[in-house]
């Protein structure tokens, strides 16, 4: 389908999809695209832009997916997909209130950062920035699921294997023209790419009975870099950032057990424990300079980061059905969340005691 409106937007968007061999293997093929002018209308003098005074809060979007489904047998399925997205958008801020007045100094003295700016607009979709704004997002996905039926294993009857796998690899960037005016006063911009990997085993009963069960193993790997920098021309820089890699695996299980068949009670009982392992190392910076010439106001800092967290969870879970439509339940369960790492929010030490 497609559509069409206001500020030039429009959205296109589609899929097919079909077989390749009969019975054995098949694709579907989706996609998006969607743009739109900004909503902001950039009315900064040409002089003050090097790369063109563009109007802001626009939108450009695309997306699409890949999938393919294979079923070698009756008891094999196989499922690729794989999917794309870039947003190369531009973000927009809109002051409403006039400029500040000049900040005294002393003496008599005052210091006006705008002076030479143009008054503040009073209309809400008109801004001055001579800096690009955008808000830029790439993002790439591989996922595959494999699932296998073992008919008749001894001792377990059949057995339902499944294995999932994910790779993600994303880049996020975002620039921001923080004076709110045409003048080279602040600017703002964040960096942050990532890259993870997750794949995860399953074996499981399927066989009809009362008793059912569920076992498992996780693993997932993520490395995250990020890279903030605020600028005043006029007085300072700074920047901080870092690197975290986390590392997660966790064994699982989950049996049950339906109480009606050997004893006319609609009850089934569940249980569940889940041992993880968690850890999160790295490196972190922060780097603080005064004036244009870069005049460091406290040595550059960094430390690294090193921590682990282990913790064995679980649930336990009671059902009581009513009839065949209504069913009531108690649970008590425990959770878990691995400890945090902030990169880049520490207090930069100035002097001996100081934090």
């Amino acid at each position: 389908d497609a559509g069409y409106g206001d500020y030039d937007w429009y959205r296109i968007r589609g899929a097919v999809s079909g077989p390749i061999i009969a019975d054995t293997l098949s694709a579907r093929l989706s996609f998006v695209t969607e743009e739109r002018d900004g909503y902001l209308e950039n009315d900064a003098p040409a002089s003050a832009c090097p790369n063109g005074c563009d109007d802001l809060d626009e939108q450009d979007v695309s997306a699409f997916r890949a999938q393919l489904l294979f079923t070698p047998g009756e008891h094999t399925e196989v499922l690729f997909q794989a999917q794309y997205l870039w947003d190369e958008g531009a973000t927009g801020q809109k002051r409403l209130d006039p400029f500040p007045p000049p900040i005294p100094v002393g003496g008599g003295f005052f210091f006006d950062p705008y002076a030479g700016a143009l008054p503040n607009s009073p209309d809400r979709r008109t801004v001055r920035a001579e800096a690009d704004e955008n808000l830029d997002l790439w993002s790439r996905q591989f996922n595959l699921k494999i699932t296998h039926l073992f008919e008749g294993l001894p001792g377990l009857g059949d057995v339902r294997f499944t294995s999932l796998t994910s790779r993600q690899e994303m880049e996020w960037k975002q620039t921001v023209d923080n004076d709110f005016s045409e003048l080279p006063l602040t600017f703002t911009s964040w960096e942050t790419p990532s890259d993870q990997w997750l794949q995860e085993f399953q074996l499981a009963s399927a066989t009809e009975g009362a008793f059912q069960w569920l076992v498992g193993l996780f693993w997932f790997e993520e490395e995250v870099e990020m890279d903030f920098l605020f600028q005043d021309f006029a007085v300072f820089r700074f920047e901080n950032g870092g690197t975290i890699e986390t590392s997660s695996f966790a064994a699982f299980t989950e049996l049950s057990y339906d109480f009606e068949e050997s004893t006319g009670l609609p009850f089934t009982l569940r249980g569940g424990l889940r041992w993880t392992r968690d850890e999160k190392e790295g490196d972190d910076f922060l780097s603080l300079t005064l004036g244009p010439v870069g005049t460091p106001i406290a040595p550059a800092d960094s430390f690294e980061i090193d921590d682990e967290w282990k913790r064995l969870t679980g649930r336990l879970v009671g059902e009581y059905r009513i009839d065949e439509d209504v069913m009531v339940y108690l649970s008590a369960s425990r959770g878990y969340k691995s400890g945090g790492v902030l990169i880049g929010n520490r207090v930069i030490e100035t002097a001996p005691g100081g934090g």
